[in-house]
C-alpha cells in the first residue's frame, strides 16, 4: 500500500493576461506572512477569496475572522516549538531511576520554571488566548479514596462568529471521538481535558480545562517523594505539571483543527486529505510533515522561537519569526524616514538596518518605493 500525502494547498495569486485566476501552491514566504501578527487585510482577502478559507458549508470570512484563526495557529505552533525542548523534563522513565536522576529533581523544576516564563511571554505577545493556573489538587476532584487529580490550567480563546461556526463541528467530533482515543502520559500524570464552546454577552469563546490524574505505577513513588519536597507550600500547580499541561493544551488545539482530516483508504491507498476549506489544509501543511512540503518549521537556535524556512538542512535564525518581525519593523521605520526626506545613510543609522536589507524586505512585503532611491549617501 502507498501513502497519498496531503494535496498541495493552492491560493489565489492574481490573474493572468486573459483575466483567468492563477491558483498556485502556498509558499514558505506566504506561510511566514500568514503567521505574522501584522498580516495585512489585503493579503488575506487576496489569497482566500469567497468562502474558501472556512469552506462553503460555513460561509464567507472577512480578514478579522481569518486573523483570529491564524493567531490560534501561530500560538499553537510556537507553543509546540518552545515545548519541544521540555520533552526531556517530562518524559522520565520510572523503571530506570538512579541517584543522579533524583539529585536533579530540584534543578529540573528550576529549568521548567525558566522555560515557563518564556512561554508566558509568547502567549501574552500573541494575545490569541489567555491561560490561568488551575485550582490544583482541589478537594472537589479528590475524594478520600480517589486517585489524585490536578486541575492544571484553564484556557480561554475569544472567537469571531464565522470561526466559531467552523469550530462547532470539530469540537463535537473531538469530544465524541478523539478525546476517547488518547490517554497521553507526561511525567507522573495521565492527561485529559474538558473542551467546550460557550457564549458570554453575545461573544463566543472556546474554553479548555486541562487535568492530570496521577499514575499508580510504583516506580514513581521514590521520585514523587523527592519531587514533592521541592514544591513550596501554597503552590497549587508545580512548574513541571504546568509544562505537561501546556503541551497537552497545544496538542488539543492542533487535534481540534485537524479532526476533519480523517485518514481514509482511497483506491487501495492510505490517504490523509484535508476538508473543503483552506484552514484545515493550512494546519495540515504545518503538522503533516509527510506531505513532501518544500519548507521546514522549527525552533530558532538563537532565541528558541518559531521559524519557517525553505532549507531543511540549514539552521533557522535567518527565518526566525522573532527576527523577521524586528527586521520588518525596522525596514518600515527606514521607509518612513526616507519618505520624510532623510538621506538613506542617516535613515539606515536611525532605523538600525542596512539600506539593502530594508529594500529587500519592503519589496518582499509588496512595498512600492515609488521612485525613491535607497542608495547609500
Amino acid at each position: 500500500m502507498d501513502y497519498i500525502p496531503t494535496a498541495k494547498m493552492n491560493v489565489l495569486k492574481g490573474l493572468d493576461s486573459d483575466g483567468v485566476p492563477r491558483w498556485k501552491p502556498l509558499s514558505a514566504h506566504d506561510l511566514r506572512t500568514l503567521l505574522d501578527p501584522g498580516v495585512e487585510d489585503g493579503f488575506l482577502s487576496g489569497l482566500f477569496p469567497g468562502c474558501g478559507f472556512y469552506g462553503p458549508l460555513v460561509g464567507r470570512a472577512d480578514p478579522v475572522d481569518m486573523r483570529c484563526a491564524l493567531k490560534v495557529l501561530a500560538t499553537t505552533l510556537e507553543l509546540h516549538v518552545m515545548l519541544y525542548g521540555c520533552d526531556a523534563l517530562i518524559e522520565l522513565d520510572p523503571d530506570n531511576w538512579n541517584l543522579p536522576t533524583l539529585r536533579r529533581v530540584r534543578e529540573v523544576e528550576k529549568i521548567a520554571s525558566a522555560r515557563l516564563r518564556e512561554m508566558r511571554a509568547v502567549v501574552s505577545e500573541r494575545a490569541s488566548l489567555s491561560i490561568e493556573l488551575g485550582s490544583g489538587y482541589d478537594e472537589r476532584f479528590n475524594d478520600e479514596d480517589s486517585i489524585p487529580q490536578c486541575h492544571i490550567l484553564h484556557a480561554d480563546i475569544p472567537l469571531q462568529p464565522v470561526y466559531r461556526r467552523w469550530l462547532e463541528q470539530r469540537v463535537a467530533v473531538y469530544n465524541a471521538v478523539a478525546s476517547a482515543m488518547r490517554s497521553s502520559r507526561s511525567l507522573f500524570l495521565h492527561m485529559h481535558n474538558q473542551t467546550r464552546l460557550i457564549e458570554t454577552d453575545g461573544l463566543p469563546r472556546l474554553e479548555i480545562d486541562v487535568y492530570g490524574t496521577q499514575t499508580l505505577n510504583e516506580g514513581w513513588g521514590l521520585w514523587l517523594d523527592e519531587y514533592e519536597a521541592t514544591i513550596e507550600d501554597g503552590v497549587l500547580v508545580s512548574s513541571l505539571e504546568l509544562v505537561a499541561g501546556l503541551r497537552h493544551l497545544a496538542d488539543i488545539l492542533a487535534t481540534l483543527h485537524l479532526s476533519t482530516a480523517i485518514p481514509i483508504v482511497d483506491k487501495g491507498m492510505f490517504g490523509r486529505f484535508g476538508a473543503e476549506d483552506s484552514l484545515t489544509d493550512l494546519w495540515l501543511k504545518c503538522y503533516d510533515y509527510d506531505s513532501g512540503s518544500d519548507y521546514v518549521i522549527g525552533s530558532c537556535e538563537v532565541c528558541g522561537r518559531l521559524y519557517v524556512g525553505t532549507h531543511k538542512r540549514k539552521r533557522g535564525h535567518d527565518a526566525c519569526m522573532n527576527k523577521q518581525r524586528v527586521a520588518r519593523s525596522r525596514s518600515r521605520k527606514f521607509a518612513k524616514l526616507i519618505e520624510s526626506g532623510m538621506s538613506a545613510a542617516e535613515a539606515s543609522r536611525i532605523a538600525g538596518i542596512s539600506s539593502a536589507k530594508a529594500l529587500a524586505i519592503l519589496e518582499g512585503d509588496g512595498f512600492d518605493p515609488a521612485g525613491v532611491s535607497f542608495a547609500e549617501g
